[in-house]
């Protein structure tokens, strides 16, 4: 639709000479859940988000925009504003702790050279 009106011209929307414009006051607000939308264009929104992980799986809870517009003779005031909250979708992922208390085999490698220069063997104190 929108090509449409791109490349056409419309009559009915071509300019005209009016002599008076009277249009009502009014004040409008709505506020609209996004999710379904977003998601039936293709955006990914139960995606993770690693760059606002706070230590924990969050995930998307829900996207709101609100539209407020009011019109008098003043003129048109009009805001807008997206809010997207996100859940936790449980507790942050299990970390466990490494402990050699055991004889274990270790080697340093320098990395430039791909090459174990030291190896060795702990088997306590």
């Amino acid at each position: 639709m929108l090509q449409i009106l791109r490349t056409r011209r419309i009559p009915s929307l071509e300019q005209h000479r009016v002599g008076r414009l009277g249009l009502p006051r009014f004040q409008l607000q709505v506020k609209h859940e996004l999710n379904s939308t977003l998601q039936a264009l293709g955006f990914p929104i139960d995606g993770s988000f690693p760059a606002l992980d706070a230590g924990g799986n969050d995930q998307v809870g829900n996207i709101i925009q609100g539209l407020s517009v009011e019109c008098n003779e003043k003129g048109t005031v009009a805001a807008a504003a997206t809010a997207v909250t996100f859940e936790r979708g449980g507790p942050p992922p299990y970390i466990p702790d490494l402990i050699f208390d055991r004889p274990f085999v270790f080697a340093i490698v320098a990395d430039e050279l791909d090459l174990a220069i030291c190896t060795g063997l702990f088997s306590g104190s």
